[in-house]
């Protein structure tokens, strides 16, 4: 596929007409073996399913919303004929479970009583995990998704080990379900080369999007202005301003050492783009953005994320910002949503391990 990038004519903030206000909150009670803080969510909207994955017991569990509790849970084996390793990714689609282990960079489907149906290689014959492609992951701000016979998910080629420009690196593996065949697609943004920024967090963290109806995915990258179109039929990549109002520009980490507390303290100290989530009901997007808070300056764990603050930038579906949301404290995790007919529910950070809060977002008019 050839993929250009193109400047489009999205429309920066001139006059809020929304905003996103807090109405409620979704409590649902968790047993002792579930983690209350799930790598991954998935929403099922006819069965009004909440689906997270439980790394600990490598296991899919299902919450009923109308219900509020746990209503199904589904383990995979680690070793054997039906094992699948560790998990750390799913997608739940077309009648079958799509289950993957990133660190051996394979990925499984399973029919819905648990059988496996196959195994595909996400490396080339060889090939080590690890030599010359980042991990193939999954979260639920990178959620895998299907189109057709091809599955998409997250993966780069290694701009370290390939000596690759920024935009030279592609962003998302794409697997043909029929023969196993894949391939890499989307380049990153051309803003970020030439700079000696520390290319692990910003280019392995993209969040995406896929809108189903116009089979284009939408990325948003840490340290970009901009939101990233990428057309699956054409291959081409436009891009929209998506600017918050609550600082001037990003401050890009530069790479030092081996980036490990060099890292965390740059994180704490400084704002950033985050999640982007289409909102298909009302036919918005929602862009985070991460700031610094008292707490997290004070800290020095590496949980620092949980207490940023946040705000949200609304995009209607032309790209043109229509508002722009701070979500004050109690601290919610922009990485841990869904969005239903009833308006977009993020995760709330709590010290009770007895159960998800999930807090309920409306959007307004003004």
């Amino acid at each position: 596929m050839i993929s250009c990038v193109g400047q489009q004519d999205g429309q920066p903030l001139q006059q809020a007409k929304y905003d996103l206000q807090l109405k409620d909150s979704l409590v649902i009670p968790i047993d002792v073996t579930t983690k209350p803080k799930s790598r991954q969510l998935q929403y099922l909207e006819k069965e009004q399913l909440l689906v997270a994955l439980n790394e600990n017991k490598n296991s899919l569990q299902f919450y009923d919303l109308r219900l509020g509790k746990l209503v199904k849970k589904i383990k995979f084996e680690r070793e054997g004929p039906q094992g699948v390793g560790n998990l750390n990714g799913f997608l739940v689609a077309g009648g079958y479970y799509y289950l993957l282990n990133s660190y051996k960079y394979q990925l499984f489907q399973f029919d819905t009583l648990g059988n496996k149906l196959q195994k595909y290689s996400l490396l080339k014959a060889n090939q080590q995990p690890g030599q010359g492609t980042a991990t193939p992951f999954a979260m639920t701000s990178r959620p895998p998704f299907l189109n057709g016979d091809m599955l998409y998910l997250r993966g780069a080629t290694d701009v370290f080990a390939a000596h690759l420009k920024p935009s030279d690196e592609r962003q998302l593996i794409a697997l043909n379900l029929t023969d196993g065949a894949y391939q890499y697609l989307v380049p990153g943004p051309k803003e970020y080369d030439g700079k000696e920024m520390n290319i692990n967090l910003s280019m392995r963290e993209p969040t995406f999007f896929f809108i189903t109806e116009q089979v284009k995915v939408v990325f948003s990258h840490r340290y970009s202005e901009y939101l990233y179109v990428y057309d699956l039929k054409s291959g081409k990549q436009q891009r929209y301003p998506a600017k918050t109002k609550h600082f001037k520009q990003v401050n890009q980490m530069i790479a030092t050492g081996d980036g490990g507390s060099d890292n965390l303290d740059f994180y704490r100290e400084n704002s950033c783009y985050s999640t982007v989530v289409y909102d298909k009901y009302r036919k918005v997007y929602y862009r985070f953005v991460e700031m610094p808070s008292k707490k997290a300056l004070e800290m020095k764990s590496i949980f620092v994320f949980e207490y940023r603050n946040l705000a949200v930038i609304i995009l209607d579906e032309n790209f043109n910002q229509v508002g722009e949301t701070a979500v004050l404290p109690p601290y919610h995790d922009q990485n841990n949503f869904f969005v239903t007919q009833k308006g977009l529910y993020l995760r709330k950070f709590t010290d009770n391990e007895d159960e998800m809060v999930f807090s309920r977002f409306e959007l307004l008019k003004r």
